[in-house]
């Protein structure tokens, strides 16, 4: 088949996969609001007999649709798993792989909890899942779980979260392999699905969190949201992609933690020659999760409980993977000024169109000063310059405007030291920052200006 022409097909499937015949009520795979309430099912009236004749045959069709639905999805997942191990995969491949793989999670028995078992989670990973959200390692959630479990297909029963002692004790039982097809699981793929190489993992994100929303009750709380099969180990795959893109290992010859302003300073004279047959390094706005977010939060064909439920589980892993970085590493610290620098104008676009609120301003300035405590030039350097960056969301209430401006970059301790700083580029910095930044003047002065 013609390169071209792949991805036509491959849509094809994927919408035939998706289609709702597969799932109609009163099948167990029937999204919540399409369910008949028991009042509205319809009883024969001829006889009983006809009655318990009826509801066979239909619960005969519903199995036998039920079967061929899983059969043919756990072909098609022995397929993707088998092309995700190539070096080099189409785009549309992949975005095909990452909804099949989504697909079944959630209708093929023993696959969730294979795919689980491959990413390897950590205990203590796991546990910073619920505490991000603000659920105690004791609290226990079954009066909660149990409404919100049974609405599942009940392949994802076992998955239920009720409280973090349940849920270790299920990541820790040995994995069967699901009946069916042969599927190379430990394979070449794993890059992919460990999210080592990017594409397939992010893809699957969207597509878990979509089918996870057809089968939670409208206004589900936060805690009722964590008790969704297999929800809390895919939040802790997500938070392990948000500490490998902050403590990503740097190269030791382009280290800012081992930069001195002397290497700044001859850094013409200095500059490694590039290696040949290199792929070039990703930039931070280039990261999938960045991108997984923006899709997310601005496609206005999604519900918007959705895009919040979506935006607030990033912000809580953030500010958890935050909460875990030495002020003293200054890659790691260099790295959060990137990440924040492109999510910070995401989530603010998103809070001006009413999409929640996301943004700890409070939380976000205390990191800023954490990290200007360093004493170290680089990430002094970087800090000043995020902050110039985002300074229009920054100063955009007026009593933050306040707390910036007065209590903090022009208190005294700020201007003794920064002013008089013994590094030049520092100095320059801070001084464009007060005088571009809080001193410039475009004609729309308010009380805290004057």
């Amino acid at each position: 088949m013609p390169g071209a022409d792949r991805p036509i097909y491959l849509g094809a499937i994927s919408y035939i996969m998706s289609r709702p015949e597969w799932r109609t009520s009163p099948s167990t795979f029937a999204p919540l609001a399409q369910r008949q309430p028991l009042s509205a099912k319809s009883v024969s009236s001829a006889s009983l007999c006809s009655a318990a004749s009826g509801f066979s045959m239909q619960k005969s069709v519903q199995h036998n649709i039920k079967v061929l639905f899983t059969r043919t999805l756990f072909d098609t997942l022995a397929y993707v798993v088998e092309k995700m191990g190539v070096r080099s995969a189409p785009p549309g491949l992949v975005t095909f792989g990452g909804k099949v793989i989504a697909y079944a999670f959630f209708y093929c028995a023993g696959v969730a909890e294979m795919l689980i078992s491959l990413w390897g989670l950590r205990p203590e990973l796991v546990r910073r899942v619920p505490l991000a959200f603000g659920i105690g390692r004791c609290t226990d959630l079954r009066p909660v779980a149990d409404d919100i479990v049974s609405e599942f297909p009940e392949t994802l029963h076992p998955l239920g979260f009720t409280s973090m002692a349940s849920l270790m004790r299920k990541l820790r039982q040995p994995v069967k392999t699901p009946i069916g097809n042969p599927v190379e699981w430990d394979g070449p793929w794993m890059n992919r699905w460990c999210g080592r190489e990017a594409g397939l993992l992010h893809v699957f994100f969207r597509e878990y969190h979509l089918l996870m929303f057809e089968y939670l009750p409208p206004g589900a709380t936060r805690a009722a949201q964590l008790c969704a099969p297999g929800y809390v180990p895919v939040l802790a795959q997500m938070l392990s992609l948000i500490d490998n893109t902050i403590h990503r290992s740097a190269n030791p010859e382009t280290s800012t933690a081992s930069t001195t302003f002397e290497d700044i300073m001859n850094a013409t004279a200095t500059l490694p020659l590039a290696a040949r047959n290199t792929a070039p390094a990703r930039t931070m706005a280039e990261n999938k999760l960045i991108v997984l977010l923006q899709e997310v939060l601005f496609d206005s064909t999604l519900p918007q409980s959705f895009r919040e439920c979506v935006g607030t589980a990033f912000s809580a892993l953030l500010k958890d993977a935050v909460q875990r970085i030495s002020m003293f590493d200054g890659d790691a610290c260099f790295q959060l000024c990137e990440l924040m620098e492109e999510v910070m104008p995401i989530l603010s676009e998103a809070e001006s169109q009413g999409l929640g609120k996301y943004i700890d301003w409070t939380f976000w300035l205390e990191v800023a000063q954490t990290m200007l405590g360093s004493v170290n030039n680089m990430t002094e350097l970087r800090v000043l310059a995020f902050v110039y960056t985002i300074w229009p969301m920054l100063v955009a209430d007026e009593d933050r405007k306040r707390i910036v401006c007065l209590d903090w970059l022009l208190s005294a301790s700020m201007w003794d030291r920064f002013f008089c700083h013994w590094c030049p580029i520092v100095r320059a910095y801070y001084m464009r920052l007060i005088c571009w930044r809080l001193g410039r003047y475009d004609g729309d002065a308010s009380e805290v200006d004057v």
